[in-house]
């Protein structure tokens, strides 16, 4: 029999204490469920590098490159909203940080974008 459980934690809570427990030469990879910008600032604040898998339906930086094809990389500036922007205040982060995000193609011909330091 299968039983369905509501998960008692959110992803990038977990994420964010795992992070406690990084180094300074430590690279952070993570997949699509952990895209935050709370998580992205934590990483900046710890001066981590990063790297992780963005969501067809993450910010729109990454939207337009799923999108499109003719540029692979571009910089772009988030910016903390609402709640998000609340919290960041709380915990001391940067409501607006600069991350670059890059398309690639994989040899099955599907498209992914990155999200790096």
């Amino acid at each position: 029999m299968l039983v369905s459980r509501r998960s008692c934690a959110y992803e990038v809570d977990l994420a964010l204490e795992h992070l406690k427990h990084t180094q300074a030469n430590d690279l952070i990879i993570f997949d699509r469920n952990d895209l935050s910008i709370i998580f992205l600032a934590s990483m900046v604040k710890l001066n981590r590098q990063f790297v992780g898998r963005c969501s067809k339906s993450s910010v729109q930086s990454a939207q337009q490159l799923f999108k499109q094809h003719i540029i692979d990389s571009k910089k772009a500036t988030l910016t903390a909203n609402g709640e998000v922007k609340k919290k960041c205040k709380i915990l001391g982060l940067d409501e607006q940080i600069t991350v670059r995000f890059v398309r690639i193609t994989l040899s099955t011909g599907e498209t992914e974008v990155l999200v790096t330091s």
